[in-house]
């Protein structure tokens, strides 16, 4: 296999800038077996004659034995657009993505500010030790009731970080207006609403505590979290991977719960994407998931501009008819806890930007 010099020089660039075990790139869609390759790299993307994805050290060497011709692509750091604050984004007014400590504390001052109605838990621990936080909101907190609980998480991928804010600013309108609006009133007198905004902070935080800049896909492990869940019965061969800390603690708070329904946040495309991703079979409740994500993907395009959510069938696809995904919390949820979670894609956007000129690195 023939290396050319911008191959080697991008793979510098690429280990300098950000972790030094990840690599994205793009390969072919030709001729080549998404089955069998979304349980050796993690796939970010599939358009109609490329595919996009991501591998640590041990897929990536994997990955160059299928001898498939590919190109790295190569992040472009884009310092103007990662705006951070150690303020509350409520000051100023939501255009910043927070600090480590300016999570925290905003997280804090919701159970401080609303304490009838809003508690913060500790789900567990990241790899290097930061906190996996959720926000229990319901009227009558102190009662022990048996109200249907819905869970709602973002950025399991470090470097899709628009998801984060919006959960925060979830949080934030669901406790400001309870006294405000009688539907969010009836909304939270009758359920449970959890909400995780960072679910990998050390992918979020990877440099350090104070930005974005340098967020990687993976946690500190080089793992992609939402590779690392037990797959259902279904699949024939399931992954094996080692359970990372984030992925344990998560299945544990699944099993004190009472989730009905969840959503998992993402960022890269739009598009609400809904069970199975492991298998071609179609869930008994299909129909059910393809309403509820019109319904989440209609309403989103009333909104926004003509363009947003416009891709796949109005928004919507099957997890499996996009491309397959083993080990995912989608699967996992929705099969061992009999959780209806779907995956909200929200935006085109993630941290970086690729520049056309620095995706001509490529081994053919």
């Amino acid at each position: 296999m023939k290396i050319n010099f911008f191959l080697i020089t991008g793979l510098f660039l690429i280990n300098s800038h950000l972790n030094a075990d990840i690599r994205q790139f793009k390969f072919s869609r030709t001729n080549t077996d998404l089955n069998e390759l979304t349980r050796i790299v993690s796939i970010d993307a599939v358009e109609e004659d490329s595919v996009t994805a991501f591998a640590n050290e041990e897929e990536w060497k994997t990955f160059l034995s299928f001898n498939i011709p590919y190109r790295i692509i190569i992040p472009v750091k884009d310092p103007k657009s990662i705006e951070m604050t150690d303020v509350d984004l409520r000051l100023v007014n939501w255009s910043k993505y927070p600090t480590y400590q300016a999570y925290l504390d905003m997280m804090a001052s919701f159970e401080r500010d609303f304490p009838m109605i809003c508690r913060i838990d500790t789900i567990g621990y990241s790899v290097r030790g930061k906190l996996l936080l959720a926000a229990c909101i319901t009227g009558d907190l102190e009662k022990n009731s048996q109200k249907p609980e819905f869970f709602y998480t973002a950025q399991i991928h470090g470097d899709e970080t628009a998801a984060s804010v919006f959960m925060l600013r979830l949080i934030d309108t669901l406790l400001s207006s309870y006294d405000k609006s009688e539907d969010i009133q009836k909304l939270l007198n009758e359920i449970q609403i959890w909400i995780n905004p960072i679910s990998n902070p050390d992918g979020a935080y990877y440099l350090n505590d104070s930005t974005f800049v340098g967020s990687i896909r993976y946690n500190a492990n080089s793992f992609d979290l939402n590779r690392n869940y037990p797959d259902p019965p279904h699949v024939s061969q399931p992954n094996t991977h080692i359970r990372q800390p984030e992925t344990l603690a998560m299945m544990v708070f699944a099993s004190q719960r009472n989730f009905r329904m969840s959503v998992n946040f993402h960022g890269g495309t739009e598009c609400v994407n809904y069970p199975w991703d492991s298998t071609p079979a179609r869930h008994p409740e299909t129909l059910w998931f393809e309403n509820v994500s019109h319904e989440y993907a209609d309403t989103a395009r009333f909104y926004s501009p003509l363009t947003y959510m416009s891709n796949f069938n109005r928004g919507v696809t099957n997890g499996w008819d996009w491309y397959p995904v083993f080990g995912g919390r989608q699967d996992y949820m929705t099969y061992f806890h009999n959780c209806k979670e779907v995956t909200i894609e929200l935006s085109d956007c993630l941290l970086y930007t690729s520049d056309a000129a620095d995706e001509e690195d490529s081994v053919d």
